[in-house]
């Protein structure tokens, strides 16, 4: 095995424990938003007067790249809503009467999240549109499949999953070599999708 090391089990509860926080590290990688991993939710809609709605918890959104609210007038129209970028235009806008917001924010609070809408809804049950990426399920059995479409993807988190195990077994210079090999795939993907050029050094 990579590891070098043929007693590995990743079916045990300690082997996908690895398992699943080398797949953490594979889904936030700087820079490399997963196509596999983006989601639209329609599943909040408004209340007028309300600004701060709870997103489901499942699945568990790990950013949100866009919000729009249903056009009261035309339900097949939605307005988008743009993040807030300054604390005084998010001021100036809480200052405002009810009606078609204009700016997001996205919080989390513990494990749940929340979007707040500037200037509150002044309309009930229009549906509030979001798109962002989403946590995978996690591996539960030995079995289980990545989310992702790219096997070189999957190559790149068996390396990191034999990184973690040669760091386990105290070899260093092992672990930095397999996680050298995990980064390099990971950036050739991405410049291949055309995402962000080669960095150097890692």
């Amino acid at each position: 095995m990579l590891a070098r090391n043929t007693s590995i089990s990743l079916t045990n509860t300690d082997g996908l424990e690895v398992a699943n926080r080398c797949y953490l590290k594979v889904v936030r990688y700087p820079d490399t938003p997963w196509q596999e991993l983006t989601q639209l939710d329609t599943s909040i809609t408004t209340v007028s007067g309300t600004s701060q709605y709870q997103l489901p918890a499942s699945p568990v959104f790990m950013d949100v790249l866009t919000v729009e609210v249903q056009n009261a007038s035309d339900s097949n129209v939605y307005w988008p809503v743009e993040e807030a970028r300054s604390s005084a235009e998010w001021s100036f806008q809480d200052r405002q009467a009810n009606g078609q917001p204009v700016l997001y924010r996205w919080l989390r609070s513990g494990s749940a999240s929340f979007i707040y809408l500037r200037p509150a809804p002044a309309t009930t049950s229009l549906v509030i549109r979001l798109t962002g990426f989403v946590q995978p399920t996690p591996f539960a059995v030995g079995a289980d499949t990545s989310v992702f479409v790219d096997r070189a993807v999957d190559e790149a988190l068996t390396y990191l999953i034999a990184a973690e195990y040669a760091s386990i077994m105290q070899q260093p210079g092992r672990a930095a070599e397999l996680k050298a090999e995990a980064y390099e795939l990971l950036d050739a993907i991405t410049v291949r999708r055309g995402i962000k050029q080669a960095r150097s050094g890692k």
